[in-house]
């Protein structure tokens, strides 16, 4: 649309090449324009290049605290080796009880002419 306007000088040519793999757009820049000037035109008046701010608090051991990229990380990290540690050993325990019953029911079935006469 800013070519369209004449808002960016220096463009000749914009094409959308993204596909499932990714996104990309190729920018053709007229033979007489500096690339970095262009660059920095649609750097200016698109969202090309943006930055914002974060407040990453988070609670820690209860208390809200205010964490930087690494911390949130390391603690994400943390969480999730929890949470997977404690599924598995649920699953291990579950498994174990189900292994329990069908020994007894194997060991049950192996005798059963016993069983039926009881």
């Amino acid at each position: 649309e800013l070519v369209k306007e004449k808002r960016v000088e220096g463009i000749s040519a914009l094409r959308d090449e993204s596909d499932k793999d990714g996104m990309r757009i190729v920018i053709e820049v007229k033979r007489d324009a500096v690339g970095e000037v262009v660059l920095n035109n649609l750097y200016a008046l698109t969202q090309l290049q943006v930055t914002f701010g974060i407040n990453m608090v988070a609670l820690h051991q209860g208390q809200p605290k205010l964490l930087n990229l690494k911390d949130i990380l390391e603690a994400f990290v943390r969480h999730r080796r929890e949470v997977v540690t404690r599924r598995t050993i649920f699953e291990l325990r579950k498994a174990r009880d189900r292994a329990h019953i069908l020994e007894a029911l194997a060991i049950a079935l192996a005798n059963i002419d016993p069983i039926i006469e009881l």
